[in-house]
């Protein structure tokens, strides 16, 4: 059932990525001072119960001496030398003897040892008599037990193989009516892997990601305390920045008063002439009254009514320097870049 339905990860994850002091490790990057949680094992693989390497094979040592009397690799190199002929006969049998010497020890072993058999029958037929008139009864005595040895020899070389040849094919029938249920296991525990894989996988991309994150974000809150606050210190130190800037300040301040003031005044000098414009027209209404009553004066009263001179009425104010387009439009354009 659980090598089939799959695991609710995310929920792992969640409960793994909360930094408890059980699942934070102990090594620290030696640059950054980060400490990550340790990885999730997952869940236990069913095919380390069975403990398969435990298991005791019959011809393991059969097989073992096998690999360390043969060779482990072919010599090629070797092969290549001798097909070209360039050393002589006696140096290529030595580095074959050389190089097979566990096989020919072996095989030299085992050819005295069945040897001595028929030497031994053959010394205890041919034994001569000592004179003391028992030679036929110890003849009879050595031949019966060293034939009785050779027989017990034999039967147990012969009777050996087939008893590990019984047992090994038990326990191939053993394995085989259980491999049914280890393929079954053995299926279970590829599902389990690729669930461990997965969430490790994603425990190790999201939570260490998240934690390089919140070092990062935490050291640019920190990155004025770091780094700005000594440079600043030390340019005020050198150069008087912080002095500047207050001066700045206070400058900043008159400028927008004196601002202000030359705002009103421009304010007034715009409303002062609008009102000598008007005063001019009105100047110039006068004047021509003045010049229509001239004209209606009788003979006897022109000397009086020409006594009056209405071209004194005109009204200069000079207002231009002060209100002009050029001066006063750069100046509001100054005051609002400030501003």
């Amino acid at each position: 059932e659980s090598a089939t339905s799959p695991l609710p990860i995310s929920w792992e994850l969640d409960k793994l990525k909360e930094p408890t002091k059980d699942n934070l490790t102990r090594h620290n990057t030696a640059n950054s001072g980060l400490q990550f949680l340790d990885i999730p094992l997952g869940d236990d693989l069913k095919i380390r119960d069975l403990q398969l390497e435990n298991q005791f094979v019959l011809f393991e040592a059969f097989s073992k001496l096998t690999g360390y009397l043969l060779p482990s690799q072919f010599p090629i190199g070797l092969l290549n030398e001798t097909l070209g002929g360039k050393q002589p006969l006696h140096f290529w049998v030595l580095q074959i003897l050389k190089w097979e010497i566990p096989v020919v020890v072996w095989i030299i072993f085992w050819a005295m040892l069945a040897l001595c058999f028929p030497l031994g029958v053959l010394v205890s037929l041919c034994c001569s008599p000592d004179g003391d008139g028992n030679c036929g009864e110890t003849k009879g005595r050595w031949t019966e037990t060293t034939l009785s040895s050779l027989l017990y020899l034999l039967l147990i070389l012969l009777l050996c193989p087939l008893a590990l040849i019984l047992a090994s094919n038990e326990q191939i029938a053993k394995t085989i009516g259980q491999s049914p249920a280890l393929a079954a296991l053995l299926y279970g525990d590829i599902g389990r892997f690729i669930r461990n894989s997965h969430m490790q996988i994603s425990f190790v991309a999201t939570s260490s990601t998240d934690i390089a994150l919140e070092a990062i974000r935490q050291d640019l809150e920190d990155i004025g305390r770091y780094v700005g606050a000594p440079y600043q210190q030390q340019l005020c130190k050198e150069t008087g920045l912080d002095r500047a800037l207050i001066g700045l300040e206070d400058l900043k301040a008159e400028t927008a008063r004196v601002s202000s003031i030359v705002s009103d005044l421009l304010a007034a000098s715009d409303s002062a002439k609008r009102a000598g414009d008007t005063l001019q027209d009105e100047m110039q209404e006068i004047a021509r009254q003045l010049v229509s009553i001239q004209q209606q004066c009788d003979a006897k009263d022109r000397a009086l009514c020409f006594a009056v001179q209405f071209p004194g009425y005109d009204t200069t104010i000079a207002l231009e320097n002060v209100s002009g387009q050029g001066h006063s439009g750069g100046f509001r354009r100054k005051t609002f870049r400030k501003n």
